[in-house]
């Protein structure tokens, strides 16, 4: 069916254009795109209806005349027959998106005339006005609603950033595995880091998907708790952290920022002693015992001066020295096993892994292979500070791989799930957790390094990381109003129906695309992880 546009009116929105669609059906729907010829104009034009119809009775008075109630009770008591009484007219919002008179999008600068003709646009139009990635049944995430077009990601769209918001069943995790599965078959080497576990299944295709998505995963498996079924567990030693990052798991709370500060200032300068000392890899136990030669008679601000430069307020050192001493407060994977103080010398140094032995340090950048994916399981985290602190040791791993030429590591796609746990981790935390991860994002792409930050809302995303998440894939949120900032483009009616928006159903902002469309997602090509009943 056609679209035949209307005269403007005074509240005409500039940006689009109110058009009338003969006959008795309502044949077009919010999202479809349509080519628009205006004769009179001589110019052709791209566009999307952006809301539902209208309804308007061609017969009738207006919608709450005497008449109109009159005739449709008429209808509704059988007197009447529809046809009688009801002559309707659709109108459709269409909004302009480019002009493509040449055959290329170009920007608007007149708008269609009156009378101007629409109709559906072919899928190779809609691909070629949107600027859609080329088809590839390899790296299909989805389809437009309502038509025949697909979603699919390439190399240029994963390296620019995507963020995947969403609730509780919304359809999240199967579009993430799809992400996965898109990374992969482009020849990245995909990190996922698995959180509530959702993907610890990925080797067995799922059966409920057609033979030509399905997909099982090359997996290797890591976990951060000793006491996790996920896989080997991942051993770091404190050297290998960045001390800010390192501070603040161990204080993470607002009132502690001094003792934090001062933690950090003496691990850099103890790094340097080792370095000096040709000593790569180090462990808190060495350090500790560094600062605190004899646990039992702590030293004094003046014993450390010589040490650290500066001389520390006793009451912060007194804290820092006991409240680093509690096993508690250093995650079990970095140096290995806890051990109490008073076991430090016949079974081991304090906060290291008992006995001389040295660990088999995790060594991420090994287990990274093109089109396979490592998973590293991370549920369990306190307040994301476990999570924040290894995310903070693998983006720089990685990134430091992919800048070393004497180094093979293939182009690296991670992802991160429930990334509001790191955002919404204590505020000293989350600041250091935030600073690493909009540096590694920003710099990223031109070493061919893709993130897909995976969040339960797109509100918990701090604004220097959304700004270069440059794809957009909004499932369903409990307010509209969550998502307006996260994808600007979408229309007031796009925004609107997130919050109805049924499994699988999102608003999808692809980089250098020209608007935004609501895509249905397909269903995950791997076997997802089920909660347990």
């Amino acid at each position: 069916m056609t679209l035949i546009q209307l005269p403007d009116d005074h509240s005409s929105e500039l940006g689009e254009i109110l058009c009338y669609c003969p006959g008795d059906v309502a044949a077009h729907r919010m999202g479809e795109f349509v080519i628009i010829d205006c004769e009179a104009g001589q110019r052709v034009y791209f566009g999307m209806v952006s809301a539902p119809q209208r309804n308007h009775n061609r017969t009738g008075l207006s919608a709450k005349e005497e008449t109109t109630l009159s005739a449709l009770e008429a209808v509704n008591d059988g007197i009447y027959k529809r046809a009688s009484a009801v002559e309707e007219a659709f109108m459709y919002p269409v909004a302009l998106l480019r002009e493509v008179t040449s055959g290329l999008p170009e920007v608007i600068t007149l708008r269609p005339q009156i009378a101007a003709i629409a109709r559906t646009a072919t899928e190779e139009e809609v691909v070629k006005f949107m600027a859609l990635p080329e088809a590839n049944a390899a790296t299909c995430i989805g389809r437009i609603q309502g038509q025949d077009v697909g979603l699919y990601y390439d190399s240029k769209r994963l390296v620019y950033h995507t963020l995947l918001a969403g609730s509780t069943g919304a359809g999240k995790s199967n579009t993430g595995a799809n992400m996965l599965k898109a990374g992969a078959e482009l020849g990245f080497a995909t990190v996922v880091y698995d959180h509530k576990p959702d993907y610890q299944d990925m080797e067995q295709v799922n059966p409920d998907v057609p033979k030509d998505q399905q997909w099982a995963a090359t997996v290797s498996r890591w976990c951060l708790d000793a006491n996790s079924n996920g896989g080997t567990q991942v051993l770091v030693p404190a050297s290998a952290f960045d001390p800010a990052m390192l501070a603040a798991t161990l204080f993470p709370f607002d009132n502690e920022r001094q003792q934090r500060e001062d933690m950090e200032s003496s691990l850099e300068i103890f790094n340097e002693d080792q370095s000096d000392k040709g000593k790569d890899s180090w462990t808190l136990s060495a350090w500790f015992d560094w600062l605190v030669p004899d646990y039992l008679n702590p030293p004094k601000p003046d014993a450390v001066v010589e040490k650290i430069g500066y001389r520390p307020d006793p009451k912060t050192l007194t804290a820092l020295i006991r409240k680093a001493s509690k096993p508690s407060r250093k995650p079990s994977w970095v140096d290995g096993t806890n051990v109490s103080p008073r076991h430090r010398g016949r079974e081991g140094g304090f906060m290291g892994r008992p006995g001389s032995r040295r660990p088999d340090w995790f060594e991420p950048v090994k287990e990274l292979a093109a089109g396979e994916v490592l998973c590293i399981k991370v549920n369990g985290s306190e307040a994301g500070r476990d999570y924040g602190l290894f995310l903070d040791f693998m983006l720089r791993q990685v990134y430091n791989a992919r800048i070393d030429p004497e180094v093979d590591c293939p182009p690296v796609h991670h992802f991160i799930d429930e990334a509001q746990d790191i955002f919404c981790a204590n505020k000293g935390f989350k600041e250091a957790a935030e600073r690493t991860l909009s540096t590694q994002i920003r710099k990223g792409r031109s070493k061919k390094i893709a993130f897909t930050v995976a969040v339960q809302s797109a509100e918990s995303i701090p604004s220097d990381i959304l700004n270069n998440l440059n794809s957009k894939i909004i499932m369903r949120h409990n307010s509209a109003t969550e998502v307006k900032t996260a994808i600007g483009k979408a229309t007031d009616a796009q925004r609107g129906m997130t919050a109805q928006f049924g499994p699988g159903q999102a608003l999808v902002d692809l980089f250098g695309s020209t608007a935004v469309v609501q895509g249905q997602m397909h269903l995950s090509p791997c076997l997802l992880t089920k909660e347990a009943e």
